[in-house]
């Protein structure tokens, strides 16, 4: 019983993911995050312990992202999207769907 105990305790950081802390970048090569999508995905996952900035690497984006309410959020641990370049015009967001009630690139949810 010893040893079954040791081991589901030695694997639950496997199934547990780090809150966010910090600055990621998404999109180009070497992203922390390939999409938004994917960025969006981990922040309602795992929430942040401190302020959170992704640097949007200029180019063409065409997803969707719905956000939760994220964990340990407020107004110290902020959460923040921004171009890398500086150039929001650099970054295109966007998407084409015939349904206008799914056309939307970005849905926060309550």
């Amino acid at each position: 019983m010893k040893h079954l105990l040791f081991l589901l305790l030695s694997l639950t950081p496997l199934f547990t993911q780090a809150q966010l802390n910090g600055t990621y970048t998404i999109g180009g090569a070497n992203p922390d995050y390939a999409t938004i999508a994917a960025a969006v995905s981990a922040l309602n996952q795992s929430g942040v312990n401190g302020p959170v900035v992704f640097n949007i690497r200029d180019g063409s984006y065409v997803e969707q992202a719905t956000m939760n309410a994220i964990p340990g959020s407020s107004t110290a641990n902020t959460v923040t999207f921004q171009s890398e370049s500086g150039d929001s015009s650099a970054v295109v967001w966007e998407w084409g769907s015939g349904n206008l009630g799914a056309n939307y690139v970005f849905l926060p949810k309550t």
